[in-house]
């Protein structure tokens, strides 16, 4: 059989626990990152190797004062993810990224 893109894979929601319903599956404008959103958490994923970066989960107080998760959209640059809540709050999430010379995956030779 012949999958034009890979292998299929199956992501889970950055731990084996955690069995939230995922409402939006976004990537970036250039695809190389996707961002799952739930009712209280963002998980991070990069696209073409899978490989999981981050998640933030709110706590309940942010959760009962803001409310719950509805929407993200990536800002052009992925520099920011923006995300509406069911209390009509927009929640602003800065993407920091290192950037270096290194390759993402590199071996270096023990001397």
């Amino acid at each position: 059989m012949y999958y034009p893109f890979g292998w299929p894979v199956i992501l889970s929601n950055g731990s084996s626990d955690d069995q939230q319903i995922v409402f939006e599956i976004v990537t970036n404008s250039d695809r190389s990152l996707i961002c799952f959103l739930t009712e209280n958490s963002i998980s991070i994923w990069q696209c073409k190797l899978s490989v999981f970066i981050v998640k933030h989960t709110r706590n309940q107080e942010s959760i009962d004062k803001l409310g719950k998760n509805l929407t993200v959209v990536w800002r052009p640059d992925s520099s920011m993810l923006v995300i509406q809540t069911n209390k009509d709050y927009i929640l602003y999430y800065k993407i920091d990224c290192k950037h270096n010379d290194d390759g993402l995956l590199e071996q270096k030779d023990v001397k």
